[in-house]
């Protein structure tokens, strides 16, 4: 993910708010509840930029939970934009 949402000012943009918090607790969740090997990389500060990726294990397969975690917050963040098309958009698409 990457960018703002533009809804409001800097820390009263409850759209670029619940996209961050979504996003970050289905992270922090992977980490503390799964034992998937993933990597993260995020920047705040210059663009708002978050990239989240999981590593398949020995089998080629991915850990059920953490899949299960990221439909999740899949869906919320689709309902975001559901309810604020103009602030959110969403690229899905498979990266091998």
């Amino acid at each position: 993910m990457s960018g703002h949402a533009a809804y409001a000012e800097e820390g009263s943009d409850i759209v670029c708010s619940a996209v961050s918090i979504l996003s970050l607790n289905t992270v922090n969740c992977i980490e503390e509840y799964t034992d998937a090997d993933f990597s993260v990389e995020a920047d705040i500060e210059n663009g708002g930029y978050m990239e989240f990726s999981i590593t398949p294990d020995n089998k080629g397969e991915f850990d059920h939970d953490a899949l299960l975690m990221l439909k999740v917050m899949a869906k919320g963040l689709t309902d975001i934009k559901n309810e604020y098309s103009c602030y959110i958009s969403i690229n899905d698409e498979e990266v091998q």
